[in-house]
C-alpha cells in the first residue's frame, strides 16, 4: 500500500498524475487514488508527511512534474500546491 509519503511525491512529479486528479469532481477522487494504489490515505496523514516528502525532491524530480515548480517559484509555493492538491483529494476520499 502506498504512503502519503509516496501521494505526494507523485503529485508533485508526476503531471499527467495530478492533473487528472484535479480535474475530477470532489466525489470521484477516492476511486482515481484508489485505482492508482492510494486507498486510505488521510488528510492529516498528507499534512504531516508534506514538508518531508518535499525537501527529499530534487530540483530535477519537481521539474518532471511541472517545470515552472522548479524553475520560478519558491519550495515554499510548491510545498503550498502540492499541499493543496494531496489534502483537497484525501479530503473527499
Amino acid at each position: 500500500m502506498s504512503t502519503a509519503h509516496d501521494l505526494i511525491t507523485r503529485i508533485a512529479t508526476d503531471a499527467d498524475f495530478r492533473e487528472g486528479l484535479e480535474k475530477l469532481p470532489a466525489n470521484d477522487r477516492a476511486g482515481y487514488l484508489e485505482s492508482n494504489g492510494f486507498s486510505g490515505i488521510t488528510k492529516d496523514q498528507v499534512l504531516q508527511a508534506i514538508e518531508p516528502a518535499i525537501s527529499k525532491l530534487s530540483p530535477a524530480d519537481l521539474a518532471a512534474g511541472n517545470p515552472a515548480m522548479a524553475s520560478s517559484t519558491t519550495t515554499a509555493t510548491t510545498v503550498t500546491t502540492v499541499t493543496a492538491s494531496a489534502s483537497a483529494a484525501v479530503a473527499a476520499a
